[in-house]
């Protein structure tokens, strides 16, 4: 399916937008608040990253890193210069 200009392309979203728009215009949290989405993408990440790295991957949620050197190599990714991202 191709997008309409301004228009996502995957019309399952369209639920998604209502609410998050809803949520700003009622001060009310969404469906899927930004912890929950962090929490469900990094895992489909990090199921990439273990594919990638075709390693395990130890996972520590709490410093949001990984102690295997191959699979860390997957969790950023150097800028072009003069591009930067500083933390």
């Amino acid at each position: 399916m191709e997008a309409a200009e301004g228009r996502a392309s995957n019309p399952t979203t369209d639920d998604h937008w209502k609410d998050f728009i809803a949520a700003v215009r009622n001060r009310t949290k969404p469906i899927c608040d930004i912890e929950t989405g962090h929490r469900s993408t990094a895992m489909a990440l990090l199921g990439n990253i273990s594919l990638r790295s075709r390693q395990r991957v130890d996972w520590d949620p709490v410093a949001e890193t990984t102690t295997n050197p191959e699979a860390r190599t997957y969790l950023k990714r150097d800028y072009r210069p003069p591009w930067q991202l500083e933390l």
